[in-house]
This record gives C-alpha cells, structure tokens and sequence, in this order.
C-alpha cells in the first residue's frame, strides 16, 4: 500500500503543475484578448478609492478656480492678461512659493497687459500650460512669460475607458520635449525630482482633486480669504467655469464624473510631492505569482482531498486584502482580477478533471455494481437522471440483502463478530454483545498461534468458544456459549467419579463382609461387629449420595425446602453444643463469640449443614490442645460467621479448588468425599451470600461465610 501511495505522489504532483500552467496559460488568453483589461482597470480604481481612504491630508498644494462666479462679474474669457497679472501678486504676496498656470499664454494682448503679467511671473517661480494645436504643433507660452523654459504640457494619458490614470513625464513634438505640469509644477518646491524622458507616472491622485484646497478668483482679487491659505504653497491657477473643455476623469474623483484639468494636475502635483506614486509589477513578477498562485490551489486540493468552499473564500478574501494593503502601505496595484482569475481557472479545471475521472469510475462501478447484484449486462445509463434511477434500484437491492443479513444475524445464537485489519469493529449481531458483555477487543480472544480448535475464554462465568477466521482484510469470530456443555461434561465426569470411584470403597467393604457371613461360621459377637460394620459402610455410602443429591438440586436452584426467619446466632450456638462432644474427644477446645440480632432469611436445615461442615473440619485439622474460634457479627447489611483453626493451612495453589467437589489437599491427613466444602459454598451461594478463606501454612485457616442480613423482628 505504501508503494501504491508513494507512486501516487508524483502522478499527482505532475497533474496539479499542469493544470496549474493551464490555468496561467488561459488568463493569460483573456487577456491577450481584452477580457480582463477593463476589470483589472474598474478593480484598480476601486482598490485606489477603498485603500487610500482617510489618506486625505492638508497638501501643499491649493488651486484659485476661475469659476462661474469669476465669469460673471470680469466677463467671459480669455481675459486681459493684467487680470491675471493681479491674482498673480496677490497670490504672491500671500506667501505663494510657486504658480503653474493651466491657461495657454500663447497669443499676444496688449503690451501693457502682457508686460504686467510677466512682471508679475518673473517675481516668483512659475510653470505654464503648453498644448498642440490641431497641426500637432506646441502653441507655447509667449517668450515675454518664459517661452518653452517655462513651458509644460497639460495632458494627462486617457485610457480605453476615458480616466486618466496616469501622466506622461515628457512629450515629444515638433523636435521639442515638455515635462508634464504636476511634475514641472512639483519641481517648483522639490528641484531635486529628476524628469526621466519617456516615463509614466500613476499619481495616487491624493488628495483626491475635489478634496484640494480651493479659492475662487473673485475672492483672491477682493482679497477675501486667509493669507495662510496660500502661504508656501504650490498654488495651480485655472478655469473650472462651466463649458471649460479642460477636465478630466480621474480614479479618485466623483465616480464618472469629469473634474476641472487644473485640480486633476494639482492632485497629481500633490501626490508627486508626498512620493504617492503607484507601481505595477512586472510581467515577470505577475507571472511567477500567478504560477505560485494556481499551483498553491492544487496543493490545497491534494491536502484537503475535496472542493472546500470555506477555504476557497478565504483564499480570495486574503488575495483582496493583500492587494488593498499593498496599494496602501507600498503602492503597488496588483493585477487583482488576473489573480483571482488564475485561482478560479485552477479550481475549476481540477474539480473538471476529478468529476470526469470520477464519472467515468463511477460508471465503470455502477456497471459491475448492476451485473452483481441484479444480473444485468445493459449499459450504464450516460445521463444524470438515468444513473440515479440505476442507483436507487441498487440501492433498493442492498437494503432488501441487509435486511435479511441482519435478521438472520439476529436471529443466530451463535455470536458473529467482523473486525477490519485495524481491529476495528465492522458489524456485531447482538448475541455477540451479550455473549462476550464487553467491548469486543481483538487482541483478547486472538489466538498467539493458529490452532485448528475453537479457543475457549471465559466472561463473566461463562464459557464462550471463539472460532477465529483470517479474512486478509479482517477477522469473523464465531462466538459459541459452551458453559453448559461444559457443566453437563463436568457433572458427568462426577457421577463417573462417585459411580466409579467414591462409591466403589464403601461397596466393594459391604460385599466384602457379606461374603465373610456366608463362608464362614461365625459366633454371636462377630456376626454382631460385622453387621456393625455393613451398618456404617450402608450410613457412609447414604450419606455421600445425599450429599452429592444436595449438590446438584442446590447448584440447579431446584432445592425444595422453604425459607424462614432464622436467629443465626441461635442455630450456630445449638449446633456447637453438639459439636463441642467431637471437639471433647479430639482434646479441641471451641472458643465463641456470638452477637445477638443476627436475623436471616434461610432454610435452616442448609445453614446447620453449614455450620457442620465448617466446624467439623475444624475440629478434624486442629491439634489437640488448641481451640477454634468461633465468631458471629452483623455489620450494617451483613452478617459474618467466622470459623478459624489452629491446622496446617492450605496451600496457595490448593485454595483455588477447595471448593470443587471431590478435592481433597494433598498431604493433609483426614477422610472424606471432598463433597464438604463444595456443599458449603452451594448452600452460601443459594443463600445470597459469599464465602472467602484466609490461610496461612502452618497457622491454620480462617473461614468466612457473609449472608445478607434481616431487620430485626
């Protein structure tokens, strides 16, 4: 299996790299296309907006508007040049550093008019607005205003869409090469800005163009404002009139709606002056992580092994935030849309191959599916709705066999247990459950070695045979409840042992002395000793058999006799005063300690047989000399009758199988059937109660028998 999944890796890693270049390779057909340009250029803007928010600060930078106002009261343009001339040295004695004039100075007015103008411009630094005329010629200011050394062109570069997004640093015409305003403009306060010929700049455009500082030119002439508003500014002077042609589009401006040219210069003069210009990576650059990107996608495919939607979406809302932190902490404009793009193409094209990989193995398992379980050598349905119908009868088929597995399994006797090659349990049938009354565990009924016979382990009292079958992905147990067949085998081993051999002796003595009466003459006396001797083989050999009778009635719960409130302490103490004789002629003396209210619920013909036995063997196995301890307790809801003796003891690996019926210790010296104690714990069990010995080589041994207890009466 591990060479299976080790050969799978590479397959896998050769696919996602393939599907991850398809999906490069196709963005990038949207976009040699045009697809995705408008959306990358709409994304863009948004970002700009979303990003630069709250970035809004006082610029250097304020604009006089000749606007509708201006218009209405000094008439409609172009106007006198000394006009101009004013606003200038007004402006100029407010404080301004710099102008950049977005009106054409081109064509001459009048001397007087002109000459105040320059007068005015040669007194602080000035940029003025160049354009083509409709020939592709420069119409450049007059050289009185500083010709072309002075001069810089007022466009901004239109995109497919209509915004300016960017400006021209240099353009080229007529063998003459102008700086654009802003940059003329910003060079004004900051000469060090180099101008590179031919590049493009992409002004953050903030402040945003409605958002710089404004004063109509009305006020300015009135000398109504604050002188702090133009004090060390860059100041822009233009036309926001209504009907000016001059206004632009702008990424931060009201949405779709064109702004004055003069603001827009003025904007991107400020964004120049703060070093807000954008960038846009490479195509070197975007194609790395575009292949970064779309073989990331496959990575996560392969690891998650599915489709997940929540992944999916944090991924893209991560790519989003990445491009809206990068625009506003490092002025990079990421190709969002191409990203995202690329991410989309990748997933899609994965979950298109697995689901025609996983169309054409699903038909080729419904196929063998239908032959097994119907018969059928039709083709697999091609259509959804013809493959579903095929898979309900299928299904139908599989419930109807389940159904008649699991009744059959519940139905069993037997237990039935399947375990896969982690020991994991597959399917139990409920006789399985209550024959092992546990948690069905491999490892504790595998065999160590394969044996062709059932293994045989004993839960809860009960012996159940396990038959263990190796399936190569898993283990059946057949489980088999044998504790009767076993106690019926035991039971029968000893009625052959009473038959064959405990009562055997006392026949084999009873024929034995009737042949001596009838081959020979014997007097009165012998006869008498003989007859004796019969008389106590019979009583024994009875005695035994009622014994062993008590055993099997008491070990079926079959016993007949009928249950009384009995004094325990009164029926032990009545039994030890006829015991205390046997104790006399062994020289054993009977020490007791009997406590009153010890009322239990018996039959006590089985108690006194109890109390026989117990003391009995006792007195058997203690030395002469020493005493047996007799002790009666009640403690809460018990009641314990103690019996300790002075004998040898029992060794350990005799207290196992005191209690089985015919044992006797080895090496202890005494008489018997070994029928006693197997007796005593039948009566103790029938009763309720338990019996537990403690013994000591040497020191002799301690029973205790415990039997719930009865309130007082």
């Amino acid at each position: 299996m591990s060479e299976n999944r080790s050969r799978a890796r590479p397959v896998n890693g050769v696919r996602s790299a393939v599907l991850a270049a398809t999906a490069v390779i196709l963005t990038g057909i949207a976009w040699g296309l045009g697809w995705l340009p408008p959306m990358e250029r709409a994304t863009g803007d948004l970002l700009l907006r979303i990003s630069t928010r709250g970035l809004d600060a006082d610029p250097t930078v304020v604009a006089i508007l000749i606007d509708d106002l201006a218009v209405e009261r000094y008439g409609p343009l172009p106007w006198p040049r000394d006009r101009y001339a004013n606003l200038v040295a007004v402006a100029a004695a407010a404080g301004a550093r710099g102008f950049a004039i977005d009106v054409l100075l081109s064509e001459p007015t009048s001397p007087e008019s002109d000459i105040a103008l320059a007068r005015a411009l040669r007194k602080t630094p000035a940029v003025l607005a160049a354009a083509f005329d409709h020939q592709g010629r420069w119409l450049l200011p007059m050289d009185i205003f500083g010709g072309s050394g002075a001069a810089a062109h007022a466009y901004g570069e239109v995109g497919p869409d209509g915004v300016v997004r960017t400006v021209a640093a240099t353009k080229q015409g007529n063998g003459l090469s102008l700086p654009a305003l802003s940059l003329a403009a910003a060079r004004l306060l900051r000469p060090e800005l180099a101008i590179e010929p031919g590049s493009i700049l992409r002004p953050e455009f903030r402040p945003a163009p409605q958002h710089i500082p404004a004063l109509g030119t009305v006020d300015v002439l009135d000398k109504n404002f604050d002188p702090r508003d133009l004090d060390g500014r860059l100041v822009f002077v233009g036309v926001s009139a209504t009907g000016a042609g001059d206004q632009f589009v702008v990424p931060t401006g009201p949405r779709h709606q064109p702004v004055p040219g003069v603001l827009s210069h003025a904007s991107a003069a400020a964004s120049i002056l703060q070093n807000r210009l954008l960038r846009v990576p490479g195509w070197g650059w975007s194609l790395a992580a575009a292949l970064l990107l779309s073989f990331g996608v496959q990575l996560t495919r392969d690891h998650r092994g599915e489709f997940d939607l929540g992944v999916f979406v944090v991924l893209v809302a991560g790519m989003v935030l990445i491009a809206m932190l990068a625009v506003r902490y490092s002025l990079l404009l990421l190709p969002t849309i191409s990203m995202l793009t690329v991410v989309v193409l990748s997933a899609l094209l994965r979950e298109t191959v697995e689901s025609r990989a996983a169309r054409r193995e699903s038909g080729r398992l419904l196929e063998a599916v239908l032959e097994h379980v119907g018969g059928s050598t039709s083709p697999v349905p091609r259509t959804a709705a013809g493959r579903l119908d095929a898979l309900r009868q299928v299904q139908r088929r599989v419930l109807e066999d389940d159904a008649r597995r699991q009744a059959l399994l519940e139905g069993m006797d037997e237990g039935v247990v399947l375990w896969d090659l982690n020991g994991e349990v597959v399917l139990a049938n409920p006789a399985a459950g209550r024959l092992w009354n546990g948690p069905l565990d491999i490892g504790q009924i595998s065999p160590k070695q394969e044996t062709s016979s059932p293994l045989v382990v004993e839960r809860s009292s009960r012996q159940i045979a396990v038959t263990l079958t190796d399936l190569g992905q898993g283990h059946l147990a057949i489980l088999r409840d044998i504790t009767a067949e076993r106690t019926l085998e035991q039971k029968r081993r000893e009625m052959q042992r009473l038959v064959s051999h405990e009562l055997k002796t006392p026949l084999a003595s009873i024929a034995g002395f009737g042949e001596n009466l009838e081959r020979y003459e014997l007097d009165g006396e012998e006869q008498r000793r003989v007859a004796s001797l019969i008389r106590g083989e019979a009583q024994r050999l009875q005695e035994m058999v009622t014994v062993f009778l008590d055993l099997e009635r008491l070990g079926g719960g079959h016993w007949d006799g009928a249950t009384e409130t009995v004094d325990l302490g009164r029926l032990v103490a009545s039994r030890l005063d006829v015991l205390e004789a046997a104790a006399t002629s062994y020289e054993v003396g009977i020490a007791r300690s009997l406590a009153d209210g010890c009322w239990v619920r018996a039959v006590p013909a089985l108690l006194d047989r109890v109390v026989d036995n117990l003391v009995g063997n006792a007195i058997k196995y203690t030395e002469a000399g020493d005493v047996i301890e007799i002790d009666l307790t009640r403690t809460g809801d018990s009641i314990r009758l103690s019996v300790r003796d002075r004998g040898p003891g029992i060794p350990k690996d005799g207290m196992t199988r005191l209690f089985e019926r015919f044992y006797r210790v080895p090496g202890v010296k005494g008489t018997g059937a070994g029928l006693g104690l197997a007796l005593v714990r039948e009566v103790v069990d029938w009763h309720g109660g338990c019996i537990k010995i403690d013994s000591e080589i040497g020191a002799g041994s301690t029973f205790t028998v415990t039997l719930p207890a009865m309130r007082e009466v």
